[in-house]
């Protein structure tokens, strides 16, 4: 079946075709650039998904010895990139679910800057909360 139809895309289409990276599979079975199909739509693949997902911690590590503003700079960057790229795909509840992930990392590295307990106190009442409850 490889044969007729690299014989197709040669002659008819005039194109190159490389037999070593090239296959014929069925639709849902394909994984290409990061991507996947599945019942007729786009989605992206698990292995892409949790390669990004160490991108971001790496980009959220506190032992990266940058001002915080950088930290967060690049990572907008790098999660704009992302979203733009994989903006064609059918995945709001992967955009959401991610969302709140990266708003943890980020929380949990301002969080790492304060290393005392006094001062994690201060910083929470600074930011509107009780005693008690900083306590």
């Amino acid at each position: 079946m490889l044969l007729s139809i690299s014989k197709f895309l040669q002659n008819r289409l005039k194109l190159i075709v490389n037999t070593i990276k090239s296959r014929v599979v069925k639709t849902n079975q394909s994984q290409f650039l990061g991507f996947t199909f599945r019942s007729g739509n786009i989605h992206i693949r698990r292995d892409t998904l949790e390669w990004s997902k160490q991108r971001i911690r790496e980009l959220t590590n506190r032992n990266w010895g940058v001002s915080m503003r950088y930290q967060l700079f690049k990572t907008s960057q790098y999660i704009r990139g992302l979203i733009n790229y994989f903006g064609i795909t059918k995945g709001y509840q992967f955009c959401v679910d991610l969302d709140h992930w990266i708003r943890r990392r980020v929380r949990m590295a301002y969080w790492r800057q304060s290393r005392k307990p006094r001062t994690k106190v201060r910083n929470l009442m600074r930011r509107g909360v009780s005693l008690m409850l900083a306590i």
